[in-house]
């Protein structure tokens, strides 16, 4: 079973984690309605604060991305769109060749360049600039850059967690009473896991030590506790599902992940009604639109319902 995170606005990187990878451009849509909601809301710092030691700097002469990196490090993302997108440079872009980062290249192209630049350009740029900061470091000299280490990890189309997880502790030494940090240790350590239906038995009472109680009372890190409470057991899921909806307030994240419980038990129709609570609760949320149209197709297998599991993690809070 695949595992994921997706921030994002970065992401933004926000972050929803799904019990099977979610698709992007969901990911992309959610971050880019959260940076538009406050024009002055901070979602990235902009040119870095503390430059990490030239020694560990790759020397990007060598494939033609210097003037690119340069160009993307005195681009301020706070600003509005059309400000920061005349900064860009396009002969820039064309000269990087290297092959790491050819694909996001090719993406902000026809997400920025092309007509009008559509909702995930910034975070495209972002995850690039991302991408090249990090790209030769082992490991981070300051919360800033391990930000970017971690940021990092959220490029690719399958996160390593294991390393991801050595960063996000390195971080929570750093910063121990930061909430978002906890929540992206807490999420990198349960997905670190190879089988996330048999758990280290220590696991839960190492997250409870390092990640504040209210945090874990929270509604968004739903998925966390049911998690390190019941494995990925669709059963042992859908009686704490259930049991939360007596005494909490119907939601849409609650019969969303009820509906994947009942799914991965071949009780199709159970499953699809709760599917239609969770619309009606939300009804403008198009990866529940699409997962309605799915698991009403007639070969929709067991793998159709690819059921959200939220971590609370939105990784621009690192940058806040």
């Amino acid at each position: 079973m695949k595992k994921l995170l997706s921030i994002g606005a970065v992401i933004a990187i926000g972050s929803i984690v799904y019990f099977t990878y979610p698709p992007k451009k969901i990911t992309a849509q959610k971050q880019e309605e959260r940076r538009t909601q406050s024009s002055s809301r901070k979602i990235f710092l902009g040119p870095r604060k503390n430059v990490a030691k030239k020694s560990k700097v790759p020397d990007l002469k060598i494939d033609g991305c210097d003037n690119l990196k340069n160009n993307l490090e005195r681009i301020d993302f706070n600003l509005d769109t059309t400000d920061w997108l005349a900064q860009l440079d396009a002969d820039h872009l064309a000269n990087c060749k290297n092959e790491k980062f050819s694909a996001r290249i090719a993406s902000i192209k026809s997400k920025c360049l092309t007509g009008t630049p559509t909702e995930d350009c910034g975070i495209e740029l972002v995850f690039l600039r991302s991408l090249i900061r990090t790209d030769g470091i082992v490991d981070g000299e300051d919360k800033e850059t391990l930000a970017d280490l971690i940021l990092g990890q959220f490029t690719d189309k399958e996160p390593d967690f294991g390393k991801l997880e050595h960063y996000t502790s390195k971080l929570l030494d750093l910063d121990p009473s930061g909430r978002a940090v906890q929540k992206l240790w807490a999420m990198s350590k349960l997905l670190s896991n190879e089988e996330l239906s048999q758990l280290p038995p220590n696991l839960k009472e190492e997250i409870q030590s390092r990640v504040d109680p209210d945090l874990l009372d929270d509604e968004q890190m739903l998925g966390l506790g049911l998690i390190l409470e019941n494995g990925v057991n669709p059963e042992k899921i859908e009686g704490a599902l259930r049991q939360r909806l007596e005494n909490l307030k119907p939601s849409s994240q609650l019969h969303e992940a009820l509906g994947w419980s009942l799914w991965m038990q071949n009780r199709r129709e159970e499953a699809r009604a709760e599917l239609s609570k969770a619309l009606q609760l939300n009804p403008n949320d198009p990866f529940l639109k699409e997962m309605a149209q799915k698991i009403t197709s007639p070969t929709a297998d067991v793998n159709s319902y690819q059921g959200r599991l939220s971590l609370g993690v939105e990784v621009e809070e690192l940058f806040n």
